[in-house]
């Protein structure tokens, strides 16, 4: 799956006792999507994967508005590596009019989704990254770097795919629980984050892909069958596929031998 829309991604809390996936990071740090951008449906409303969030320029210019050297030089090498399947050059300046602008203050991480980002203003940051330093292992940057550009360049959370469903089995109570006592969300927001799912007709998609870079984490304990998914830190094969359709690359044929 890879769906377009409006996102915005946020915060970090302790891991509830529900069982942790393989290789999980001390905090469970999330992604939740809001709907705060220009789509044909109106703000605020679930669901619109709008051709306009999808960037109609080859070069996207993009400015740190602060930040350690460090932080900075690790997120650019890993966010270069979605160019090959976009078709996007990511040139990292201080362009006043760049597209997408990064911040490190520590209010979660999150970032707009593609080109719907008409209510912010020059000077305010489309991306943010709250927990990343000098010392965060590698792994950890590649997972939250390559999510949120993943974001930035059109794409949303791969369990709210159409398809998913017929692989996650949510057990819902258990759900509704677990982010109540780890995220502090209502029944309403987390039905809006975890277990809505798009339409069809409103989305892009490809069969469901639990490697996906833009998957959740599932705890065995959120699911009626023990389905669980651990911390991806990679491009699926999936995600390379469906951006170089979506931005219309061609792959170059191997060189004859």
């Amino acid at each position: 799956m890879k769906i377009r829309s409006l996102a915005v991604l946020l915060g970090f809390v302790p891991l509830a006792s529900l069982g942790q996936p393989a290789g999980a990071p001390s905090d469970l740090r999330l992604c939740t999507e809001l709907f705060t951008g220009h789509t044909s449906i109106g703000p605020g409303v679930k669901g619109a994967a709008q051709p306009q969030c999808l960037w109609k320029t080859r070069r996207l210019h993009v400015r740190f508005l602060e930040g350690d050297p460090v932080v900075k030089a690790r997120v650019e090498k890993i966010a270069k590596e979605w160019t090959p399947y976009t078709g996007i050059e990511l040139v990292f300046d201080d362009s006043p009019k760049a597209q997408i602008r990064i911040s490190f203050q520590p209010t979660g991480s999150w970032s707009y989704v593609g080109a719907c980002q008409a209510d912010r203003k020059p000077s305010e940051a489309t991306m943010y990254y709250g927990w990343l330093t000098p010392n965060t292992d590698e792994a950890e940057y590649r997972r939250v770097v390559l999510h949120e550009f993943g974001h930035a360049l059109g794409m949303v959370h791969e369990h709210q795919n159409p398809t998913a469903g017929r692989v996650i089995k949510w057990n819902e109570e258990a759900v509704y629980e677990y982010y109540r006592r780890t995220q502090n969300w209502d029944r309403e927001k987390t039905r809006f984050n975890v277990l809505y799912k798009y339409s069809e007709r409103e989305t892009n998609f490809t069969d469901y892909d639990s490697t996906s870079i833009m998957q959740y984490a599932i705890p065995a304990g959120l699911t009626l069958d023990g389905f669980s998914v651990g911390w991806n830190n990679e491009l699926s094969e999936k995600d390379k596929e469906f951006m170089r359709t979506q931005y219309r690359v061609r792959v170059s044929p191997s060189p004859a031998r």
